[in-house]
Parts: structure tokens; sequence; C-alpha cells
């Protein structure tokens, strides 16, 4: 069946819609190109800022890079500085010094000559203690300098500790020219300082000491090892010195180490023992015990039983004697209580302390804790001291004097008239008893110069209301003058040699 034909208003009805159709997609079309180009522009705007932001950030990123870049540099250079050189004197440090040793050896081994100064300044820490650190600083700095300037190009001085320095000194192997470079560096230390704002000089005196290569080592531990030696050595010496070191030096201090280690060892190992001489008196013609001398002997692993005077002047040297003399107060306290429990009567039990015990500023506790530790009383313990505890400090001794007489322990003048004593002591401090020297006595009754001694020391002992003790006395001739003269104390051979405490037991049975 055919369609019906269209009619022209139908036609063109179709096509007016068509056109308007299209004249509104036109319109949405232009619409949207016009809302793209200015989403474009916007955006286009936007991505130009972004790029300026950028560029200026990475601007500032370079910049910041390249300062951070210079800083890192900066501090790596500080870092090289803390590493190698000491902040104080601007002189090498330990590390730098070792470093420039170890090249130089490497150098001498073809030829090149090498020596090492221990330069150590004597008795600085009077300085800080006098004019304090800020003024010791700027002294440590200005002598640094003047070592610096007293040295080649080719040397080293470097800051090794507080007050020590070390110089390097290369291509020289005469050793007069190492000498007189030392003894230039020397004379450099000792002219005159005037710190800042102290307003007086300040003279600072040092020991050098001196190794060369290769008489005294062939690597850096053995020169550095020599010329640590040679300068202790130097300071022995009186202090103020140059010493060149010598192997004798080497051997004399590894023996006082070696000493100093046993010394110790034998204090914790208890190692020492005490032997006891009586004290002897004749007053109504009885002999009668009236106290011991402690007298310390060390049982040496390998080298025996050892006197005081192989190793009481090393141990005083070291220190050693103030933990050494604790241990024989202790022992001398734990034994005198062990023979007042087995009802021995044996008067007082007196041990020998030193200028340096008496320094020690626990002293009077550790007699304290003696006694108490042990129940012992006072008088049962007698000090005997030489006159150079008065010496080294009087207001001391005077402190210590009374201290004791708290505590009921008499204190004994021991070896009267061998060294600075004088009858002044005798009446500034209260002795209990005083010890004659054996030294007086060993001549008697035939010395006139010690039968003058005797007879005026006697007397005045006994207006002072002391006690007089001789020691060392070995013949009834001596005994004999002495008695006749006054004395009834006696301590020597001629009595009893030092004993253990077992058979000073025996000997009061």
């Amino acid at each position: 069946m055919e369609a019906p034909p269209r009619t022209t208003e139908g036609t063109a009805s179709v096509t007016q819609e068509r056109e308007q159709t299209l004249e509104h997609l036109l319109v949405r079309e232009r619409s949207a190109r016009r809302q793209a180009e200015a989403l474009l522009g916007h955006k286009t705007h936007a991505l130009y800022q972004a790029n300026e932001v950028l560029q200026r950030t990475l601007s500032n990123l370079e910049g910041t890079i390249s300062e951070r870049t210079r800083a890192l540099a900066r501090t790596l250079v500080d870092l090289r500085g803390l590493a190698y050189f000491d902040g104080l004197t601007g002189a090498a440090n330990r590390r730098l010094y070792r470093e420039r040793l170890t090249m130089a050896l490497a150098e001498a081994r073809h030829g090149n000559g090498l020596a090492l100064l221990c330069i150590d300044l004597d008795d600085f820490k009077h300085v800080n203690d006098c004019y304090g650190h800020s003024a010791g600083d700027e002294i440590l700095r200005r002598l640094a300098n003047r070592l610096r300037d007293g040295l080649g190009c080719g040397d080293t001085i470097a800051r090794l500790a507080g007050d020590q320095f070390g110089v390097l000194l290369t291509g020289t192997n005469s050793p007069e020219a190492v000498l007189g470079t030392a003894e230039n560096l020397r004379s450099r230390v000792a002219e005159a300082i005037y710190p800042t704002d102290l307003g007086v000089p300040v003279i600072v005196r040092c020991s050098i000491g001196i190794a060369q290569y290769p008489e005294h080592g062939e690597n850096a531990d053995a020169l550095t090892s020599a010329a640590d030696t040679a300068m202790y050595q130097a300071k022995r010496s009186g202090k103020d010195c140059t010493i060149r070191y010598d192997a004798l030096l080497g051997q004399v201090q590894r023996q006082q180490f070696e000493l100093e280690q046993a010394l110790w060892a034998a204090i914790a190992d208890e190692q020492f023992d005490l032997y006891y001489q009586p004290k002897i008196t004749l007053e109504g013609g009885t002999r009668r015990t009236v106290g011991f001398e402690a007298l310390l002997r060390w049982q040496h692993p390998l080298r025996g039983l050892l006197e005081p005077a192989e190793f009481i002047p090393f141990a005083e040297s070291r220190r050693l004697i103030v933990p050494l003399g604790e241990w024989v107060l202790n022992r001398a306290c734990r034994d005198a209580r062990a023979l007042l429990d087995a009802g021995l009567e044996f008067g007082s039990i007196s041990i020998n302390v030193t200028a340096r015990q008496v320094a020690y500023p626990g002293f009077i506790r550790q007699v304290e804790a003696a006694l108490r530790q042990t129940e012992l009383p006072g008088c049962r313990l007698q000090l005997e001291i030489t006159e150079s505890v008065l010496i080294d400090d009087t207001a001391r001794a005077l402190d210590l004097f009374d201290a004791l007489q708290e505590l009921g322990v008499r204190v004994c003048l021991d070896d009267f008239g061998t060294r600075h004593a004088s009858f002044g002591y005798l009446r500034r401090f209260s002795f209990d008893v005083l010890k004659i020297d054996r030294s007086f006595i060993d001549s008697l009754p035939d010395d006139p110069i010690n039968v003058a001694i005797i007879e005026s020391i006697l007397p005045i002992a006994e207006k002072l209301g002391m006690t007089t003790v001789v020691e060392g006395v070995e013949t009834t001739a001596q005994l004999e003058f002495l008695s006749a003269r006054g004395c009834h104390t006696f301590q020597g051979f001629l009595f009893a040699r030092p004993m253990p405490l077992p058979e000073a037991c025996a000997y009061l049975a």
C-alpha cells in the first residue's frame, strides 16, 4: 500500500524544525568553545604562574644548595682542624703528631735525621691555681707560639697533654744540634710572660727529654717512650733541664714500674707481715717488756723476705705509702688486740708513720677506725714520727697532736738528731716519747762527741716529762753507759731481734 504524498506545509515545517535544531547546536557549540577557550586561558595562566613559582623555587634551591655546600666545606675544614689541631694553642694534636712521626720515620730509614723532644712545663698547676685557668690558657697559647717560632719549617710542635708538648725535629742527625735546639726552646719558655689584665710577669720553666732515631728506638712507640722517660728523669734531676735518653734510664723505669705493680699486688694479696722488736726497761733492776715496735716485712714471691729499706722509700715516692701504712696500722691494732685477748701484757705497739701519711686528709679517720674496729684502747698504740712531719706542715702537725691526744694515742719523736730536729720541737710539740737514733749509739762509750750529745739529750727529755728510748743497743758496754746516765728503756739486738707475732707471744709468756 503506497504512503500518502507530503504536503507543502508539512515539508516546510520539517525544514524549519531542522534549522532550529541546527541553530541550537551551533549556539551550544559556540558557547562550549568560549568556555573551553576561557578554561584554556585560565589553565595557561595558572601554568605560567606555577612555572614562575617553580623557577623561583629552583633558583632559591640552587642558592641554598650552594650555600650549604660551602658551609659543608667549611665544616669539613673545621672538623679537620678539630681532628688534627689543638683547639687552644693551634699546635698539632696527638693524632697529627703521630701521623707526621710515622711519615718522618719512613724518610729517616733512608737517611733523613729524626729526633723527638718531650717538653713538660714544671709546676704549671701552680700557675692555674694562683692566676686562674684563663691566664693559664693565655700562657699556654703564648708558649706554643714561642716553641713554634723556634723550629724549622719541616718541624712539628704538638700539644700532647694539658701542659706537655712534643716536638718532631727532622733533617738532623747531630746530637749536638738537637741538644742546641732543645736548649733554645727551654730558654724561650723561661722568658717572662705578661698575661693580659694580670699586671705581673709570669715565668715558666720546663723539663725536656730527647730521643733520636735510630739510637733510642726504631719505631714511633719506642721513640715516644724514650723521650718521655728522659723527660721524667729531667724532672727527678731537679727540673728546668734537658736530658738525653740513655738505655739505663729505660731499664730503671721498667724496674720501678714492675716494683710499683708488685707492691699493689702485695697489698691486695697480703704478702706483708709485721715483725716485732721489744722495748725493754731495766727500772728497779728487773728486765720488763714495755712495748714493741712493729717492723714491716715483705714476703716477696721471688726475692724472699724483704726489709723496709728495700721498698718503703719507693712506696713513699709513689704515694703507695698511704694504703700500705693503713695496712700496717690495721694489722698492728689487730695484733695488739690478740695479745690482750691472750692475757699478755706488752705495754704498747708503736708503728712508723711518714710525712706523706700524715699529710693524707683521712689519716686521723684511719687511726680512729683501726682502734674502733679492734676495740683497742688508744694508749696501746704509739706513732713514731720523724721531724720531717713537723717541718713539712707545722700547723697540720699541731692539729695532728691534738687529735691523737683526744684518742689517747702516744706520739714518739723518732730518729732525734739525725736530720733537722732541734730542741725547739721538743718545746713546741707535746711528745710522749723521745727516741735517740742508733747512729749516736754505735760508737759508745768511746766517742766523746756522741757521749756529749747523749749526756745533753737525756736530762732535757727527763725534765720535759718524756720517756727516752734508745735504739740500736747491741753491747753490754753501751747498756751500762746509758743506764748510768738515767736511760732505762732500750731496743736492740742485745735483747732481741725482730720476730713474728707467734714468737712475740712466746717471748712475753
